[in-house]
């Protein structure tokens, strides 16, 4: 969003919540009617600004192969270091010592960037990229090391060259792939399924939530109160926790289709905020 737009998007809304409050101010269960509604529609016209809704989604067909089927995990800010090198004598992880026994691993790698939307660029180009900028939901701009720049969608990339290979790929996970890579995998997901428009309730309110309530108010208060802390925590856990198991359910869906070869399947933990209550023993 442009910050003129946002500017003037950010005072309307204030002005037009100080007129709602002065005039209803008498008839609080319509103005709290309002706000919400106010509140939800400002952040639709927000997500459409920036191409949320706008996108076609392409099917590819299906290709009849023998190749064999290959799954490649990443797991958002997971410590190679910490996990298995200079693991904590208490820290006991049997499942994922068991996945590095049976999967492909190395000793002698590093991570091509110091952030996510850095490192997954770098992997799935096979290119050095220097930065990137998030241009709507659409768009990611790559910018490489001799000063150029080109979109992740216009760049060859893995999915692109196993399509040109017939081979059948798939993706699932955080970002946004059933849009970047929309013409070259035979199945392809975000966190949430936009097939089904219901799926995405949860996640709208809790951003909602955290960005008109808890984010703001713990802000106010310098980080001090801890009600607010708390809140904000909640929301943002809830949150994230929704992508998880969003992304375990498309992840299961790929991995069980027998005609797809390749599966990219992008997981949001261990990425903070926590999802896991170790008081309670359960997950947001």
């Amino acid at each position: 969003m442009k910050p003129y737009i946002f500017i003037f998007l950010t005072l309307t809304t204030a002005v037009l919540l100080i007129f709602s409050i002065v005039l209803f101010i008498k008839k609080p269960k319509m103005l709290l009617n309002f706000i919400t509604t106010f509140l939800i529609i400002l952040f639709l016209i927000y997500k459409s600004s920036v191409g949320f809704f706008s996108y076609k989604q392409e099917k590819v067909q299906v290709l009849k192969n023998n190749k064999p089927k290959v799954i490649w995990i990443i797991f958002d800010e997971w410590d190679q270091f910490l996990s298995f090198e200079k693991r904590p004598n208490n820290v006991d992880l049997k499942e994922f010592d068991k996945l590095k026994q049976k999967a492909f691993s190395v000793s002698r790698a590093f991570q091509p960037g110091s952030n996510t939307i850095v490192s997954i660029l770098a992997y799935t180009t096979g290119k050095k990229i220097v930065s990137s900028q998030v241009l709507g939901f659409n768009n990611l701009l790559l910018n490489f090391p001799d000063g150029k720049a080109s979109f992740w969608h216009h760049e060859s990339n893995i999915f692109s060259k196993l399509h040109s290979m017939e081979i059948n790929s798939s993706a699932a996970g955080l970002y946004p792939y059933e849009k970047i890579f929309n013409k070259n995998c035979t199945e392809k997901y975000s966190y949430f399924n936009k097939k089904n428009l219901f799926s995405y309730i949860p996640f709208t309110f809790y951003q909602i939530i955290d960005f008109y309530l808890t984010a703001p108010l713990t802000k106010l208060t310098f980080h001090k109160v801890k009600l607010f802390k708390s809140l904000q925590s909640f929301f943002e856990s809830s949150f994230c926790s929704n992508q998880y198991f969003g992304i375990k359910k498309n992840a299961f869906k790929i991995m069980k289709n027998t005609d797809i070869n390749f599966c990219f399947i992008h997981f949001s933990i261990p990425h903070p905020p926590g999802i896991y209550s170790k008081k309670n023993k359960l997950l947001f």
